[in-house]
C-alpha cells in the first residue's frame, strides 16, 4: 500500500492559516481513505495541540492515529503563503507532510515518520521541493532523496514503496 500518492500532493495551497492549512490536508486524507474530514480534522487538530508539529526550516508534519483506519495515508501540500504552526525556531511553514496511521500498527509509524522527518531537514532536498512545478515532480524529489537517505535495517527504499 502506497501512502502518499501524487494526487495525495498539492501545490501552492491557498491556506490563510494553520487551521485552513489543516482542513485542505484533512479533506486530501479524507477522499484517500473514506473517514469523515471532520473525523480526521479533530484527530490532526489534537495532536496538533500536543505540541506544535513544526519541525522548523518551514516545515510541519503533522499526524495523528485512528482505531478504524485500514491503511495508512499521507498527504503533501506546499503553501502558496507559509503560515505559523508555532515552531520552534518562530519561522513560518510552507511545507506541510500530514501523516494518518492506524491506531493498531503504531510500531510502523516511526519507523516510516523519522526517515521522513529526516529527508525534510534537508537544505538541499526542501529547495527543490520550493521550486518544484508539479506533483510527480515533489514525488521525484521526495522518492530520489529516500533512496540516497540512511534508512532503518528493515525500512522500505523509496516513498513509493513505504508500506504499512
Amino acid at each position: 500500500m502506497d501512502f502518499l500518492n501524487t494526487d495525495d500532493i498539492a501545490l501552492e495551497l491557498d491556506a490563510r492559516g494553520k487551521s485552513a492549512a489543516l482542513d485542505a490536508l484533512a479533506a486530501t486524507l479524507s477522499r484517500r481513505t473514506g473517514i469523515a474530514k471532520d473525523r480526521l480534522l479533530t484527530a490532526l487538530n489534537a495532536r496538533e495541540r500536543l505540541g506544535s508539529t513544526a519541525i522548523n526550516h518551514g516545515v510541519a508534519i503533522p499526524h495523528a492515529h485512528l482505531d478504524d483506519l485500514a491503511k495508512p495515508a499521507a498527504a503533501f501540500a506546499r503553501l502558496e503563503q507559509p503560515v505559523d504552526f508555532g515552531a520552534q525556531d518562530g519561522g513560518l511553514v510552507d511545507v506541510v507532510c500530514a501523516f494518518i496511521w492506524p491506531t493498531h500498527c503504531k510500531d510502523g509509524f516511526l519507523q516510516n515518520l523519522a526517515p521522513m522527518c529526516r529527508l525534510l531537514r534537508q537544505p538541499e532536498l526542501l529547495a527543490q521541493l520550493r521550486q518544484a512545478t508539479s506533483a510527480e515532480e515533489i514525488g521525484q524529489c521526495l522518492n530520489a532523496a529516500h533512496e540516497q537517505t540512511p534508512l532503518p535495517r528493515q525500512g522500505p527504499r523509496s516513498v513509493s514503496q513505504l508500506r504499512a
